[in-house]
């Protein structure tokens, strides 16, 4: 416990968390106690396992609700200024094409300004200094971006970053930081440390971080530590300058000259690679978990100024750092941070052109100067579906940003954002491969404009069916399960006149659902329109007749030709072409009426194809908004009668 007399700080008592899966309760923390008073850096350490990031993201009101969980206790604030809690998690989403400045710039400008305040580049300028992030401010982020990886800032620069998006502009009661030094070398961890001790005093913050190994420099920078033993229980809570005096008054001392931040992990770890060690290390521990249980200090909790986190959620707790901020703001500031991201990754532009040009010379090659016979009507009919086909390529995961989980910026002007910078783009990828293909394959020249409109219709609604398919899933790697399925049903669904595959009756009414069937359809009548064929009857049945056969292939005689056996050569061969000739189609508009798409214009097909645009918007925003995505993270609430048994309960019942 603290042993600072300040009365601002952070308070939790009897911290219990269980939950029930497959007619058993496991724990993961069991009755937790203990303080941090303002201006103190405390320090949990534990093996993995202990329920370190657990205890952090529920005194964050950052654990999120699971089925099954139950969770018991209490914690209580009481924080300088009305000053909020910041949470650093272990992986910080940052836009890769962003400099340290602009990021920074962005948290502020979500926050809104302040009248008579400094302004955004004082606020930005006095934590690039406080962080020591000067050197690296104008660099950008790096990372990955869409597959490419960005080099940017250092491991190091990038754990001061994400401290830095928490507290800029905001005041700041309590800093809690999920292991900010992993992965890190020992001098990049050392100085994330230090800037955390340097936070807490400057700013008279309580702060809280996990640490994985600390070396003996970053062990003594904290005041206080916390040690998590496995199964969630806590073996000290105090002083660090006191740590090893308790753990030899219980009989086991650190050696001399030994980091005593491995000593206290190993302490309270379990070698299970034999049974003898298995069980002699579960013997201690349970010593350890019991000798706690008999000497660790009562915690007083705070009566008045409270904040009580049991009735508070997470969201309001961000809305509160983010009043006064509108939602064309943030729009707005969303809409800068996207369209920098997209016009700098160079990289995945060039990418996305160059397959798409590629695929456009491909198609062309293969399509090279259609002309007007019957066999080009089917060619150009292909060619349409492959470059609607095409736009299915922008289809990609949407979904808030892990800056965005922990932002506190609605759904609604986060979704809106990233359609009015990502899916223009979609739409010029996918008209630079219909304005290749078409080209080379001579396609309708008066309606050019029309075919591309459509294209591009149908790459931005491809985009929300994208965006809508991320927001129904729980997780990456299902949204891409679920994706290849709506894209092949999308397809199926598109050729509603048959033309390639026939589609049973009872699954017409869903095509309606396909922006395949509108893009297509849209292409279709922009191409075909005004356009007039060669009646050639080689163009409808090529292998089916030729002047003066009489004989199959394999030398039998066909039906037409048993019929017409008695008539002369002649008269044989008139009766074959009149035949042929009438299942000709002479002109564009037969072709659409077979196709069955004659009545609609390009218009009529562009307003089906927004308004399924705007229908996937909707459900995505709806979805988002049930799943916790944005705005509001469903986070477990506080139960009564959630307590989990003591261990010297559980050693005397065994």
């Amino acid at each position: 416990m603290s042993s600072s007399s300040s009365s601002y700080g952070l308070w939790w008592k009897g911290i219990s968390y269980r939950i029930h899966s497959k007619g058993k309760d496991k724990w993961i923390l069991c009755g937790l106690s203990g303080s941090a008073s303002a201006g103190d850096f405390l320090a949990v350490l534990g093996p993995s396992g202990s329920g370190k990031t657990t205890l952090l993201k529920i005194l964050s009101q950052r654990l999120e609700r699971v089925k099954g969980a139950h969770l018991g206790g209490e914690v209580k604030s009481v924080l300088s200024g009305g000053g909020s809690v910041a949470y650093v998690a272990q992986d910080s989403g940052f836009f890769s094409c962003l400099t340290v400045k602009e990021t920074l710039k962005f948290h502020v400008g979500l926050q809104g300004s302040q009248h008579g305040g400094p302004s955004e580049e004082e606020v930005v300028t006095k934590v690039v200094q406080r962080l020591g992030l000067s050197e690296c401010v104008d660099t950008l982020v790096g990372g990955d971006s869409g597959g490419t990886n960005i080099v940017g800032i250092s491991g190091g620069e990038r754990r001061r970053l994400a401290i830095g998006t928490q507290i800029v502009g905001t005041d700041i009661g309590c800093i809690i930081a999920d292991e900010p030094t992993t992965g890190l070398d020992t001098f990049q961890a050392e100085k994330v440390v230090e800037t955390l001790g340097t936070l807490a005093k400057d700013q008279m913050a309580a702060v809280l971080c996990s640490l994985h190994a600390p070396r003996s420099s970053i062990f003594y920078q904290v005041q206080h530590v916390l040690v998590l033993s496995l199964g969630g229980r806590a073996v000290y809570m105090g002083p660090t300058s006191s740590v090893l005096d308790y753990f030899s008054s219980v009989g086991h001392s650190c050696p001399g000259h030994f980091n005593p931040a491995e000593f206290l992990v190993d302490m309270v770890s379990v070698d299970s690679s034999s049974p003898l060690e298995q069980a002699s290390g579960e013997r201690r521990v349970k010593h350890l978990q019991a000798q706690w249980e008999i000497n660790q200090p009562t915690i007083k909790m705070p009566e008045e100024k409270e904040k009580d986190y049991t009735s508070e959620t997470a969201e309001q707790s961000i809305t509160q750092r983010r009043r006064g901020l509108g939602g064309l703001r943030q729009f707005l500031v969303l809409s800068r941070r996207a369209l920098r991201q997209q016009v700098r990754d160079k990289t995945l532009n060039v990418s996305r052109a160059v397959a798409s040009a590629l695929l456009g010379l491909a198609l062309g090659t293969i399509n090279y100067k259609l002309g007007n016979n019957q066999a080009s009507i089917r060619s150009r009919a292909s060619l349409l579906m492959q470059e609607i086909a095409n736009g299915k390529r922008s289809q990609r995961s949407g979904g808030c940003s892990a800056s965005g989980r922990a932002g506190g910026y609605s759904v609604g002007a986060y979704l809106l954002a990233k359609l009015a910078i990502e899916t223009p783009l979609d739409a010029v990828y996918a008209m630079l491969f219909a304005a290749i293909a078409g080209q080379m394959a001579h396609l309708n020249p008066r309606t050019r404009k029309s075919l591309l409109m459509s294209a591009g219709l149908q790459a931005t609604a491809a985009s929300s069916v994208g965006l809508g398919v991320s927001a129904l899933t729980p997780s990456i790697e299902s949204a891409q399960a679920l994706g290849p399925v709506v894209m092949v049903l999308s397809l199926m669904l598109g050729d509603t006149g048959g033309m390639f595959a026939p589609i049973p009756e009872f699954i017409k009414p869903l095509a309606r659902m396909s922006c395949i069937k509108w893009g297509f359809q849209g292409c279709m009548v922009a191409e075909f329109e005004g356009l007039t064929f060669e009646k050639d009857v080689d163009g409808v049945v090529p292998s089916q007749t030729k002047a003066g056969s009489c004989d199959g292939e394999d030398g039998s005689q066909s039906l037409w030709q048993k019929a017409t056996r008695n008539i002369g050569r002649k008269a044989r061969e008139d009766a074959e072409r009149a035949t042929m000739e009438k299942m000709c189609l002479g002109c564009g508009e037969e072709v659409l009426k077979k196709m069955g798409v004659s009545g609609l214009s390009v218009a009529e097909n562009a307003k089906a194809q927004l308004c399924l645009l705007t229908t996937n918007v909707v459900i995505t925003y709806l979805a988002m908004r049930a799943q916790g995505k944005s705005s509001g993270l469903q986070i477990q609430s506080f139960e009564e009668n959630v307590k989990a048994p003591s261990i010297n309960e559980i050693l005397k019942t065994k």
